[in-house]
């Protein structure tokens, strides 16, 4: 069957409309990583950690690693998380 140009439109539009909201979810998800990564490197970090101090706490039988970082030079302060959180290998 062949598409008409109505359907290439009709399509185009569906596709840049399924898109956008693609994207707005992903900035939804970004924000809430950030925000769950801070609250987590806070609760498992002593008020007194200095930069660069990394922390490790066991978590159902795997080593998470938590290391305070320093943005205070970065351009985008805003996007970043203070702490850096990853699974130990």
């Amino acid at each position: 069957m062949k598409n008409t140009m109505n359907d290439m439109i009709d399509e185009w539009e569906r596709r840049t409309k399924a898109l956008k909201e693609a994207e707005e979810d992903v900035r939804r998800c970004d924000t809430s990583l950030r925000n769950a990564t801070n609250n987590l490197g806070k609760h498992i970090t002593p008020g007194d950690a200095e930069f660069g101090e990394c922390f490790n706490v066991w978590h159902k039988g795997k080593l998470l690693s938590v290391e305070k970082v320093d943005h205070t030079k970065s351009r985008h302060l805003h996007l970043m998380e203070d702490y850096t959180i990853r699974w130990r290998e």
